[in-house]
């Protein structure tokens, strides 16, 4: 093809193919999406392509515009007619792309802004979890310092329990001595009876041995009444003894079933502090999975922009193709005024 310069001439074929369509049936206008879908390529080479070709077209209407005899009237109109359908057709694939990009721009900001959320709420429900797993921390703490106080008063209790063990077995010891003591006593008074009835049967003419006597046992008898009173007392102590270790085995048994309690307790607070490590070790999960998305769509927002400002070249180029096909409509009407009036007026 005439007219190219060396570095046009490497985008040749893609200038013959628009001309095709530039001069064909006007079905398929000459476009970088025609290009490739006819020779394959890239978006980028095609479009480098396009504006080789429209440049080529313009030094090819800047030379009509210079020598306005050599191209006839019907090719004037049936350029202008290509060139409108030309402009039409880059113009509504430009508004295509355009709102195709404003409506994936307007959907990447709604998925922004739905993540934003997202990351906001994740952020407030991990703030709580981490107030809930103080909490549960505090409460821990806690339970492990009534756990020791329990602990401690068990301990005082068992040794106070050990005391009262052996006073009980002391009284227990007395109370043997005691009963070991009556026994004595009713053995020293069964010898002290057959005495007395020895000196019965052998005097019982004496008077004297008999009050001897009586006032033997009346003293036994003092004795014995005695010995009883220290006995019901002993008994009366091993008693209170005995209820007073009753009681304190209520107590302990109280109190291990409050230990029990208190362990049952802290075994719920430390699943409970497992799940909310757990649910708090998703979240940040979750969290970061989000972050990392947010980063893709923001890298993606950003080959939109690149893309937008690739098709800034187009929107400049067809406006200036837009300036040339008026420029050339404008000759045309010079041109047109021209011949009229170089023409000779009708004879009469």
């Amino acid at each position: 093809m005439d007219g190219l310069t060396e570095d046009e001439k490497r985008y040749e074929k893609y200038i013959d193919v628009a001309m095709e369509l530039l001069t064909g049936d006007g079905s398929v206008s000459p476009s970088a999406r025609a290009l490739v879908e006819r020779l394959g390529g890239s978006m980028t080479t095609a479009n480098k392509a396009m504006r080789v070709f429209w440049q080529y077209i313009g030094r090819r209407l800047s030379y009509d515009q210079q020598y306005p005899d050599g191209m006839p009237l019907e090719v004037i109109k049936m350029m202008e007619k290509l060139m409108a359908a030309a402009r039409k057709a880059a113009d509504r694939e430009l508004d295509e792309e355009k709102a195709r990009l404003e409506r994936y721009e307007e959907e990447m900001a709604a998925r922004v802004a739905t993540l934003e959320s997202s990351i906001d709420s994740l952020s407030n429900e991990l703030s709580g979890s981490q107030a809930e797993a103080v909490s549960l921390r505090e409460q821990l703490g806690a339970s492990a310092q009534q756990l020791e106080q329990s602990k401690a008063v068990i301990d005082g209790l068992s040794d106070k329990n050990t005391e009262l063990t052996g006073d009980v077995a002391g009284l227990k010891k007395q109370l043997s001595q005691t009963e070991e003591m009556v026994r004595e006593r009713d053995r020293s008074l069964e010898s002290l009876t057959s005495e007395l009835r020895v000196l019965q049967s052998g005097f019982n003419d004496k008077s004297t041995m008999l009050v001897e006597v009586q006032n033997l046992n009346k003293v036994l008898q003092e004795r014995l009444e005695h010995a009883q009173s220290k006995e019901q007392k002993l008994q009366e102590a091993v008693r209170v003894s005995d209820e007073r270790a009753t009681a304190q085995r209520s107590r302990i048994e109280e109190l291990q079933e409050e230990i029990s309690s208190n362990r049952t307790t802290l075994a719920v607070n430390e699943v409970d502090a497992a799940e909310s490590k757990r649910r708090l070790s998703s979240m940040q999960e979750r969290f970061d999975a989000l972050h990392d998305e947010k980063a893709t769509l923001q890298e993606r927002v950003k080959l939109l922009e690149s893309k937008v400002n690739e098709i800034a070249p187009l929107c400049a180029r067809n406006q200036e193709i837009e300036k040339r096909v008026a420029d050339l409509i404008e000759e045309r009407s010079r041109l047109l005024t021209l011949v009229k009036n170089s023409l000779p007026p009708p004879s009469l």
